[in-house]
């Protein structure tokens, strides 16, 4: 593993959900009870993450880092989205559960990063 990639034991991230995307949405607890806890606090913690539900390789996280420090406004935004994503995976992911319909805003994101993917503009230059 390179030595920039992030060390955290496996314990630490909640991966129940069975499929990365409910291990994102679970990388945020106690939403709304003034005592959140954001696992995803930097962008190291996301690489972290990654490496922990298997969506990166971990070959691939030193570069990832390296293009983090070189572009810490770039990283920080990526986080941002992914932060996005995350909340409309839960916000979809409790309206099912609830037997509700979901939010167009919540599904409008999750449509967008699909098509996004499926044009290849999600891919992350290292």
């Amino acid at each position: 593993m390179h030595s920039d990639t992030p060390q955290v034991a496996l314990e630490r991230w909640p991966l129940r959900g069975g499929v990365p995307c409910l291990d994102l949405a679970n990388t945020e607890a106690y939403r709304g009870t003034g005592h959140e806890v954001d696992l995803l606090q930097s962008y190291d913690m996301l690489v972290a993450w990654s490496l922990a539900a298997g969506t990166l390789q971990p070959a691939e996280a030193g570069p990832l880092l390296l293009a983090a420090s070189e572009a810490p406004a770039a990283a920080a935004d990526h986080l941002a989205r992914v932060k996005e994503l995350r909340g409309a995976i839960h916000v979809v992911m409790q309206s099912v559960a609830g037997r509700t319909e979901p939010p167009e805003e919540s599904l409008a994101a999750l449509n967008a990063v699909q098509i996004a993917e499926h044009l290849g503009l999600l891919r992350v230059q290292a």
